[in-house]
């Protein structure tokens, strides 16, 4: 963990590309234990911080089998859903009349409506995800 005061005082947001990969404060403690430690640090930080932390995390591999993913799937840790405000779980759809498209599932939203599931354009080969609407000029 740097310093709080080490980071700039404007930001927008943080991305953690992901959670999972993150180097836990006790090596001893259980993967779950380490996930949820860093799960609360990120929500004091971006607290700190005023700003949005986005945390990218796995899912296990029921999420895969399910058509629904809930978020119960993220890996490793409860505390994830727990301490999040949102949680989005992306899937590619398995039809190929889809190809192309990703849906975002909103599987908690505490300031708003939930659940719900935004299909995406999704550009793989550039990992580029945009919205399907066209813009308004």
């Amino acid at each position: 963990h740097r310093d709080l005061h080490s980071f700039p005082t404007r930001r927008s947001s943080d991305l953690i590309d992901y959670i999972q990969q993150m180097t836990p404060t006790d090596p001893q403690a259980t993967r779950e234990q380490q996930v949820a430690d860093l799960s609360r640090s990120s929500k004091r930080l971006a607290m700190h911080l005023q700003v949005p932390i986005i945390l990218l995390a796995q899912t296990n591999r029921r999420a895969l089998d399910r058509p629904n993913p809930d978020a119960a799937d993220l890996r490793e840790s409860g505390s994830l859903e727990a301490d999040a405000d949102v949680v989005i779980i992306l899937k590619v759809p398995t039809d190929e009349a889809r190809a192309g498209e990703i849906d975002a599932h909103v599987v908690k939203n505490r300031h708003g409506r939930q659940p719900a599931v935004v299909t995406l354009s999704w550009s793989p080969h550039y990992a580029r995800i945009r919205s399907l609407l066209q813009e308004v000029s």
